[in-house]
């Protein structure tokens, strides 16, 4: 099935942070299905590792990673795609 909503969440640099967001959408209750689009822009810590941890349990969640930073805007766009 096509989700109706895609969540985008951009991050960098956010291993405290990154875990309490992911859970905090995933617990919502909804009746419509959805999907959450992570933007992950080259984190120095270990945001990604965290990232690719919910990607490999959940179907809905996915990834995108950057070989380079490239900043909220270029992030935000990249997502889009």
């Amino acid at each position: 099935m096509q989700p109706l909503v895609s969540v985008i969440v951009l991050t960098y640099n956010q291993e405290d942070w990154i875990r309490i967001t992911l859970d905090s959408i995933l617990s919502q209750k909804t009746k419509c299905s959805y999907e959450i689009v992570i933007g992950e822009d080259f984190s120095t810590d270990n945001t990604r590792k965290i990232c690719q941890e919910y990607v490999d349990k959940y179907e809905n969640v996915f990834l995108t990673e950057q070989d380079s930073n490239l900043g909220v805007v270029g992030n935000f766009a990249n997502c889009l795609k």
